[in-house]
């Protein structure tokens, strides 16, 4: 051969010089062949004869191959894959049975999500019995290495089996590794800490391999961006015997809460892991995607049947957590004048965020779940950047290869909606609604939400209810406002009320009022306009950005005045704010804190709800008597204390 080109995926390569090739029908020969990579990055040396039906002598030294070629020379996928391959090799003996002796290493390699760290491998093959000592190495210190003696058949032709009888013997030694040398081997995890002690033996035959040794973790933390979570506290570990790996006490924390795993993993014939495993969580944080789904749970679940078609059962109990929907209303101006914006609500498709490749495995595609009971528990609320609703009731989750299925109905308790119309926010108390699941694999749950916000009429001091009530999926969620009154009043004048306090055939006539009073009425207004949308912000922030410990916050604007002196004005007093706080104590009972921010004073006064069942409930509230201010005889304006307490027992069947 005189010469030969070859352009590979990474690199183009060349014979240095030409090489003479004899074949013989027990014979391979030739003369020393060179192959180098243009660039001078690798190449790639033979010499001698090599083993066929004659002994033969061939050494093998390859230096700087990139994995890409090797793939691309085989046909393979290259896009996958990356790292470098060095080999010094003595290949002897016959064909029937060669002798192999020499080293290898590996770096930089790349298999998919898979990332390997520096190994390096010394072997030595006679008289069909391997020897090999392999070393993995991390920022150049050792963090694993593995010895083994195993009977092969490596004939350098076809051979019916390549697993001989005869004793197997592997050891793996790991002497206080830092586990951050997990992060060499998977994107999954970020992060990690802690340390591994392994001593851990495989003996017996292949047909009947014995497991010996233990592998332990000490103050271990990880980051499983997928997820969103972080576990630390990892402490535990495993041992062997016979054919099992049994569990010791192993224990990881993640938000305020905790988790245990027992059981183990059987083998059989060393290739085929069998699970065994439970799960026992106590308010453990086990995903928390923003704008996904955040959840602490508590129950048990067992993990059992072949790593890769394992299937998972069990009861939870969702502690607290959030289930995130797509927003309601599209934010535009709305002309209440134009019989073309009569639906006034343009709803839009927000798509659904869905956990990336970043968590993407076999495993988890293969992964089976059956039955899986979760029950929502103290805190569990559905939200968007419009909506905050708690959540009752129970789901099942099943899941088949790729596809989920969820059944079951939640009940919505309490919680707030939040209406933006152009620059006009208000906001809507829950007053009931489900969220109803029936086992379609898109997770796409009905909603029928009722919330209700009461206009005060700015003529007539009269209050109008509006009732928004929230319809659809939780993927195409619809809205439509409703009024109680009879005859009922049209979508049109029902927003007129909540932008501006009257009807829309008044917005373009001129009161009476004076010059002072039209511009007080426009501040307060406008006032009005900006606390009403800066609630829903504080809100978003408080809850789901800053992830204060609340399960309800409400900021409302005032719009209480009291004039100490009607003519003059003097001594004015206006109620700021509203702001309220709640916190669920029990799967029953609700606390809520509320307070009156006034120019001339702050009020605070709890309300306390229990709940019987799903119909019947108790609230009672230690409120103040009077508003911000009063007026006494006389005219004089005077902060009363008084206070008083409530009790109310509600009854509401839906029909």
């Amino acid at each position: 051969v005189d010469s030969l080109t070859a352009d590979l995926p990474a690199h183009p390569w060349r014979l240095d010089r030409p090489v003479d090739i004899t074949l013989g029908d027990s014979t391979f020969d030739m003369t020393p062949l060179a192959i180098e990579a243009e660039d001078g990055s690798g190449s790639v040396h033979l010499q001698g004869r090599l083993p066929r039906r004659a002994p033969g002598s061939l050494t093998i030294a390859v230096l700087g191959l990139d994995l890409r070629d090797v793939y691309g020379l085989l046909q393979w996928d290259t896009s996958e894959v990356a790292g470098s391959v060095a080999l010094d090799l003595a290949i002897g003996g016959t064909g029937d049975a060669p002798t192999l002796r020499g080293t290898g290493s590996l770096a930089d390699a790349r298999f998919g999500e898979f990332n390997a760290p520096f190994v390096q491998a010394v072997m030595n093959y006679d008289h069909r019995l391997l020897d090999a000592n392999l070393l993995l190495w991390k920022t150049g210190q050792q963090a694993l290495r593995v010895e083994a003696r195993l009977p092969l058949d490596l004939a350098l032709k076809r051979v019916a089996r390549r697993q001989l009888e005869g004793a197997i013997s592997v050891r793996a030694l790991a002497d206080s590794t830092d586990l951050g040398m997990l992060e060499a081997f998977t994107p999954s995890v970020r992060q990690v800490r802690g340390s591994l002690a392994a001593d851990a033996e495989i003996t017996g035959t292949w047909k009947d391999p014995r497991l010996a040794g233990f592998i332990k973790v000490t103050d271990g933390a990880v980051g499983i961006p997928g997820l969103g979570v972080r576990f630390v506290r990892i402490n535990g570990g495993a041992h062997m015997s016979g054919d099992s790996i049994s569990l010791d006490s192993l224990r990881l924390d993640s938000g305020r809460g905790s988790l245990a795993l027992s059981g183990g993993v059987r083998l059989e014939g060393l290739a085929r892991p069998i699970l065994g495993v439970k799960f026992d969580a106590r308010e453990f944080r086990a995903i928390d995607v923003r704008r996904l789904l955040t959840l602490d749970a508590t129950g048990v679940v067992a993990l059992e049947g072949p790593v890769f078609n394992a299937t998972l059962t069990g009861n939870l109990t969702a502690n607290t957590g959030v289930l995130h929907f797509a927003d309601l209303v599209t934010k535009r101006i709305v002309d209440l004048e134009n019989p073309a914006d009569s639906g006034l609500i343009d709803l839009s498709l927000i798509k659904s965020q869905k956990l990336g490749a970043a968590f993407q495995s076999r495993f988890l595609d293969s992964l089976r779940i059956s039955n899986l009971n979760v029950q929502m528990g103290e805190s569990f609320w559905l939200r968007s950047s419009e909506a905050n609703i708690q959540l009752d009731g129970t789901v099942t989750v099943n899941k088949i290869r790729q596809e989920y299925r969820i059944d079951g109905t939640l009940n919505a308790l309490r919680g707030n909606y939040t209406l933006k119309i152009g620059f006009v926010t208000r906001d809507f108390a829950v007053e009931r609604g489900t969220v109803r699941y029936f086992g379609t694999p898109d997770l796409n749950a009905d909603l029928d939400i009722q919330a209700r916000h009461t206009v005060h009429t700015t003529q007539g001091n009269e209050e109008i209810p509006v009732i928004a009530k929230i319809t659809g999926t939780i993927l195409t969620p619809k809205l439509t406002l409703e009024g109680t009154q009879r005859p009922p009043l049209s979508e049109t004048e029902l927003v007129s009320y909540l932008m501006f306090g009257r009807p829309s055939f008044s917005l373009n006539t001129s009161g009476a009022s004076t010059q002072g009073t039209d511009q007080l009425a426009a501040v307060q207004t406008a006032v009005s306009y900006l606390s009403s949308a800066l609630s829903s912000e504080i809100q978003r922030t408080v809850i789901s950005d800053l992830g204060v410990p609340l399960d309800y916050f409400s900021f409302r604007p005032g719009g209480q005045s009291s004039a100490g002196d009607p003519t003059t004005g003097a001594g004015s007093v206006t109620q700021i704010a509203q702001l309220a706080a709640g916190w669920r104590i029990g799967r029953r009972t609700f606390l809520t804190v509320n307070a009156d921010l006034c120019t001339n004073q702050t009020r605070l006064y709890p309300e306390l709800e229990y709940r019987f069942n799903g119909q019947l409930r108790l609230k009672s509230s230690f409120e103040p008597t009077y508003a911000c201010t009063a007026f006494q005889p006389g005219g004089q304006l005077s902060t009363f204390s008084k206070y008083q307490i409530g009790f109310d027992l509600l009854w509401e069947r839906e029909q």
